[in-house]
């Protein structure tokens, strides 16, 4: 494949390569370089891939982040490697019901040391000068990391998770990883809100698309087939955000709880809405 004439895709907070797998499979034209840290928990299915993909996708072993070093990773073992942060984990959040099984005080104290590399230094070391999608799914950290791509090379589009508002109780981890955030960057590289998406049961992280053309940002979304995805898709079609044919049908149960508890407890409930929309 000509390097040339590829689009290069990054994927920070890979994870166990769900998305970038799914972006390989579909594309040709694609090189997809995947950022994880979390070498133990993913080692087996990154390995796959990197011998699937030999010349089209490539591993990296570590985080990003401002400055090059170490860091510690906190919760590297919880919920199956999936939560590991550079941000510590917020102690007042009150977890999902399907998901408070999967921690306790011990494994969110958890953590190793990992190796940071700095955003500039990935960017020269692998010779990118122009990002056609930047997925990042870095546990709090997200809206720093697209800032600090942002500040080196152009990224036509990109997908990010933020938290749906300040409230403690409701932030996994001890961040600022705010829509008030994302849009402050936005508006600083000139960057549209493309799609929202909801990211978890409880709804209080999304998955945010960004871009500076809508046009090319969704003809990107299908020509990755990003709706049949699981790391962004399962919720597409959400509050009538999308048309993907793949979904959590648990979604559309906790939408119809909601909406119950809000008959229930009309005044908690319009509370709860009025401060995420004017935060």
């Amino acid at each position: 494949m000509d390097k040339s004439k590829s689009k290069i895709v990054i994927d920070v907070g890979a994870s166990d390569g769900g998305l970038s797998k799914h972006i390989l499979s579909r594309t040709t034209n694609t090189r997809v370089f995947a950022i994880e840290p979390n070498i133990e928990q993913n080692f087996e299915q990154l390995g796959i891939l990197e011998l699937e993909f030999q010349k089209r996708f490539k591993w990296c072993r570590m985080a990003v982040s401002e400055k090059s070093g170490s860091a510690k990773l906190y919760g590297a073992n919880s919920f199956k490697g999936l939560a590991g942060s550079l941000n510590q984990f917020n102690v007042e959040k009150v977890w999902d019901q399907s998901l408070s099984s999967h921690f306790n005080s011990e494994t969110i104290k958890d953590f190793k040391i990992i190796k940071v590399e700095s955003v500039s230094k990935f960017i020269e070391d692998n010779e990118i000068t122009n990002i056609e999608f930047l997925k990042i799914d870095a546990q709090g950290s997200d809206v720093v990391i697209l800032d600090l791509f942002l500040r080196e090379v152009p990224v036509n589009c990109a997908v990010i998770e933020v938290n749906s508002s300040e409230i403690s109780t409701e932030n996994a981890y001890l961040s600022d990883n705010t829509f008030e955030y994302l849009i402050e960057v936005c508006k600083r590289y000139s960057l549209k809100i493309i799609k929202i998406i909801p990211a978890t049961t409880d709804l209080s992280e999304y998955n945010v698309i960004v871009g500076k053309d809508v046009e090319f940002c969704l003809k990107l979304i299908e020509e990755f087939h990003l709706s049949e995805s699981i790391a962004i898709g399962r919720f597409w079609k959400v509050l009538g955000l999308g048309t993907g044919q793949k979904q959590d049908q648990s979604a559309h149960k906790l939408l119809y709880k909601k909406i119950r508890q809000g008959i229930k407890h009309p005044i908690t409930s319009c509370r709860s809405v009025v401060f995420k929309l004017t935060r």
